[in-house]
């Protein structure tokens, strides 16, 4: 084996004059729950973005390079278990046995953890670190709490849960506002609970000086009511004036509404919330307008005077462009029929996640060959 590798390399560096080793082996593992009902970091999104990705760079680079990758299933753990294992410990285990006993390549190929949507990522971090392995989380992160050396988890999501919480928190440093009511949604989308994750761990960085106060709310419980946020915002003007809500925008704007009742935004209180401002890209998160065309239009209109929204730039793209990019999301959308029997239509497709991921392999595979054919030594010192 070692005498066809080194007469690959020879071979391949007198036809094309650059030493290059023959069929580097990169095997992918890619753990996460299945159900898209669960989120945008399901696997039922990213996996056909990752099986044609690796087709893709498979047919780039042949000869050079072979990758492979593997959908880890949550659910099927879990059930294998008997729920005897919680979700974000099932990861790690699957994660675990993958390496030990399921690759193929253990002693000369490649491993790679792919991770997509919620996982204990400090634990998978750790396994990394001790294998010497690359770690992407593609959609969803909140920073690692590994301590010991080793390299960065790779964060390739489309949103920067850290940028966006920096973001919120340098807000917060500037109006030197220092006692910070923050309220979360489990009702939302996970990212909303990932941003308070987020900003609750930076309040305690030496760089930044406020105090926070987080409160978990299930909105569409609260919403059963008539009204629905009066003992929240009770609590809230008890502690602070500074409220920074992560959830869906219809349920920002309910509490704007009570808080009107209130006369909670009569310019003392100050309310901050995340969201998109393109609603039909990003349906999940909500409209942040208060013109619902409702009979609570009028005062909505007034109460979110009081609100910032904190909004990122969406990307910019042509007729071309949008073109190429929906018969991409379509062909995974045929894909994914294939791989777990599910469907699900364009509009519930999370478009930038999906990229992300596809992406991710795509420049992971340009980095290697380009790596492999100028300077041939262990993969892991190539980072």
């Amino acid at each position: 084996m070692i005498f066809l590798r080194q007469y690959c390399a020879i071979f391949v560096w007198s036809v094309f004059g650059i030493p290059i080793e023959c069929l580097v082996q990169v095997e992918i593992a890619c753990p996460g729950f299945v159900d898209t009902r669960r989120g945008d970091g399901a696997l039922g999104f990213s996996a056909p973005a990752f099986e044609a990705a690796v087709e893709e760079s498979n047919h780039r680079y042949s000869g050079i390079l072979n990758f492979s990758a593997v959908f880890l299933s949550e659910e099927e753990r879990t059930q294998a278990l008997d729920g005897a294992v919680l979700p974000g410990d099932a990861c790690v285990e699957l994660v675990a046995h993958w390496y030990y006993t399921q690759r193929r390549f253990p002693s000369d190929g490649v491993s790679i953890i792919m991770g997509t949507g919620q996982a204990d990522w400090t634990r998978l971090h750790e396994l990394a670190a001790n294998w010497n392995t690359l770690y992407f989380q593609t959609v969803s992160y909140v920073r690692s709490g590994y301590r010991l050396p080793a390299a960065p988890v790779l964060s390739t999501g489309p949103v920067s849960l850290l940028a966006v919480g920096q973001t919120f928190a340098n807000l917060l440093r500037f109006y030197r506002w220092r006692t910070v009511y923050l309220v979360s949604d489990l009702d939302s989308p996970g990212v909303f609970n990932g941003l308070a994750r987020q900003l609750d761990d930076l309040s305690g960085a030496d760089s930044f000086n406020f105090t926070v106060f987080r409160r978990v709310i299930k909105a569409r419980s609260l919403e059963r009511s008539r009204e629905p946020y009066g003992v929240l915002l009770d609590d809230f003007h008890k502690i602070s004036r500074v409220m920074v809500f992560f959830g869906r925008a219809n349920f920002v704007r309910r509490m704007l509404i009570d808080a009107w009742t209130r006369n909670m935004t009569n310019g003392e209180y100050v309310y901050l919330s995340w969201g998109s401002a393109d609603a039909r890209r990003h349906d999940k998160f909500g409209n942040f307008s208060w013109s619902y065309d409702d009979h609570h239009d009028e005062i909505a209109r007034r109460a979110f005077g009081s609100l910032l929204v904190i909004q990122q730039l969406e990307p910019v793209r042509n007729e071309r462009s949008l073109s190429a990019l929906a018969s991409l999301l379509a062909q995974f959308r045929q894909r994914v029929r294939k791989l777990f029997n599910i469907s699900y239509t364009e509009r519930e497709q999370p478009r930038e996640e999906v990229v992300a991921s596809y992406a991710s392999i795509i420049l992971l595979a340009q980095h290697r060959h380009q790596y492999t054919v100028t300077m041939p030594r262990n993969w892991p010192n190539a980072f």
